[in-house]
């Protein structure tokens, strides 16, 4: 198990996993669940009590910490951490989960997603006006002040991402659709595939009868 500091941090985790597919296996092929540690001082103090709860039920603990607030994490909190765990995960300073869920997606999907999620949520659109590279620091900014990376990435990375596959799909169904038809013998066999394909035939719908039990006749002695 890998236990996060917040759900935030769940959530932004869980964007970057997403977005390795198909590249790479998530982190659950390799039987990793990311959980949340909340109460607390941000969720650090809570890490070392969760951790101890995992090992203590068989799991192999991974703890992972963000880098946003080093001020804030005393050398006691990571100590309390590191003895708790079998691994410790450390992000690099400041905004590194904010800009692993941005990185590689277009600009112009960032700044759609982003104006509806801001639009939704009744705040300002931190990349209105602004050239792409402000904007992607602004949006950066706001992710880590406004906490809304799940709904950024329902609203962008998901959308990208299923639109890439639904593509792919549908273009590897017109390749079949091609082959079949270039292999039937004649045109009349070609518009049959063709109807069966994109469904012009007559509707024709299952019919339910009447129920009727059946018994075996007895056996006469």
């Amino acid at each position: 198990m890998a236990i996060a500091e917040g759900p935030h941090d769940v959530a932004a985790y869980a964007a970057v996993d997403r977005l390795r597919l198909p590249a790479a296996l998530p982190v659950s092929a390799f039987g990793v669940r990311i959980v949340c540690a909340t109460g607390g001082d941000g969720g650090i103090t809570v890490i070392p009590h969760v951790a101890e709860l995992g090992r203590d039920l068989g799991f192999r603990v991974i703890a992972l910490i963000d880098h946003d607030k080093p001020h804030h994490q005393s050398g006691t909190e990571l100590k309390a951490v590191v003895n708790a765990r079998d691994v410790v995960i450390r992000l690099p300073e400041k905004v590194a989960i904010e800009k692993a869920v941005l990185y590689g997606v277009p600009m112009d999907t960032v700044r759609a997603a982003t104006a509806a999620v801001t639009d939704l949520l009744g705040i300002s659109d931190p990349a209105d006006g602004k050239a792409d590279d402000t904007a992607l620091n602004a949006v950066v900014s706001a992710l880590h002040s406004s906490s809304f990376h799940e709904q950024l990435v329902d609203a962008a990375i998901d959308r990208r991402y299923t639109a890439l596959r639904r593509g792919s799909d549908l273009a590897a169904d017109f390749r079949e659709l091609a082959y079949s038809l270039y292999a039937q013998p004649d045109d009349d066999a070609a518009r049959r595939v063709y109807a069966a394909a994109f469904g012009q035939w007559p509707a024709v719908h299952a019919v339910v009868g009447t129920v009727v039990a059946l018994s075996t006749p007895a056996r006469s002695k």
